[in-house]
């Protein structure tokens, strides 16, 4: 075998914490396709693609040394259940890259795009080689987790917690382990899709073992009433909850711990009902000279109307149709700070402010102007720093009081 040509995207040292031997080498899997269990299937199997990130090794090989540093933050974890130990970015980062390097982040990626190219092509392909003919970027992989990266810090504004599960139910994790939703904007918006790292009410949660799992959550509109960091689960309930979190977001597989029986799984196949759908395309035509632009329900093999010169194309992800809900997690009835709602199709925003520094960032690095590591300096210094909202300068002020704290208990 070529060196590095099996290029995992749920990396090996999380499987591994959900192995179903002390050699941590085999792994429980629920085949969704089939809803048939693998009792023992190798873990190395998993989770793979040849060359997934290129041939040239060089996402591969940066990814390599980011999950060394995400081992031993998950491992200090698992140790300590002190969340802040850990640096700000830690987590975010987890998140923001298993968010956007499986599979699935791919296949939704080009289900979004695929439609926008059929446009683009109207009129000079026939309709039915269209219909027939399967459109995919290449290697979108590498964009994805380039973007998930320099837009990692439009996260720090959310609250960071351990959720730990003290029940006898463990955690599962699937083959698109990074989960996010939006219970705010499903409530309030529910026209809008909510989705993307800067809106309101988002919501990101990832199991890291059978009894532990991350999360974040946007406190500007819900209540977290964490202990230390940390939210205890004692009911199997919410447990049942993460986990059917896990199926409706899973690829093809469920990786099932000990503890999680087989009658588990099928229950669990059985609780929601799974979609391979996760956008929505809709076009708007211009009216006249008026500026106005009216809806349609075209899809993307039809003509414009007569006389329309100008559209709009809005694509959005709609995510699975789920909330995280958890003890010590409620909406807020009055949200603490005022988001900021511009009435786009997209949902509202956390900070415009602070989400306009990190997109200026994320611009400056794919220029090749900055690295990934100058953020802390380039927001420091930003002519918009003094002008940020009040969430992300509490959490950031929050975050580094506890942080040293735990350090001066730690001495």
């Amino acid at each position: 075998m070529a060196v590095m040509k099996r290029q995992h995207f749920v990396p090996k040292h999380i499987l591994r914490r959900f192995s179903f031997d002390a050699a941590q080498k085999t792994l429980r899997v629920f085949h969704i396709p089939s809803s048939r269990l693998i009792e023992r299937a190798s873990l190395k199997e998993q989770c793979y693609g040849d060359y997934f990130y290129g041939k040239d090794l060089k996402i591969e090989s940066s990814l390599a040394t980011i999950e060394a540093r995400q081992a031993a933050v998950i491992d200090r974890l698992t140790s300590t259940h002190d969340i802040f130990s850990l640096n700000i970015t830690d987590i975010p980062m987890l998140l923001a890259l298993q968010v956007s390097r499986t599979q699935q982040a791919c296949h939704e990626h080009n289900q979004r795009m695929e439609p926008l190219f059929r446009l683009a092509l109207h009129g000079r392909v026939e309709e039915e080689v269209l219909r027939k003919v399967k459109i995919e970027a290449l290697g979108i992989v590498n964009a994805t987790v380039s973007a998930a990266l320099t837009l990692t810090p439009m996260l720090y504004d959310l609250r960071q917690v351990l959720i730990i599960n003290r029940t006898g139910t463990p955690f599962v994790i699937s083959d698109h382990p990074a989960t996010w939703t939006n219970w705010f904007c499903r409530f309030n918006y529910p026209h809008h899709s909510g989705f993307g790292f800067s809106r309101s009410g988002l919501q990101l949660m990832m199991p890291i073992s059978p009894s532990l799992a991350v999360g974040m959550f946007d406190v500007g509109v819900y209540d977290v009433q964490d202990t230390n960091g940390q939210i205890e689960l004692r009911h199997e309930k919410h447990v049942y909850a993460i986990n059917t979190l896990q199926w409706l977001q899973a690829d093809k597989v469920l990786y099932c711990p000990p503890g999680f029986s087989e009658a588990d799984a099928k229950k669990l196949a059985q609780s929601a009902e799974r979609t391979t759908k996760r956008s929505v395309f809709t076009r708007f035509e211009g009216i006249g000279a008026t500026g106005y632009y009216k809806k349609t329900s075209k899809d993307e093999f039809q003509a414009p109307s007569d006389g329309v010169v100008r559209e709009i194309v809005h694509i959005a992800t709609t995510g699975i149709d789920r909330d995280i809900r958890l003890p010590g997690l409620k909406m807020k009835q009055k949200p603490f700070r005022k988001y900021h709602d511009d009435r786009s199709l997209s949902g509202p925003t956390r900070d415009p402010v602070w989400s306009e520094m990190v997109t200026d960032f994320a611009d400056h690095v794919k220029a090749k102007r900055l690295n990934f590591g100058e953020f802390n300096n380039y927001a420091a210094e930003h002519p918009f720093a003094n002008d940020t909202g009040r969430i992300i300068k509490a959490e950031l002020k929050r975050w580094h009081r506890r942080a040293t704290s735990s350090a001066q208990e730690a001495d």
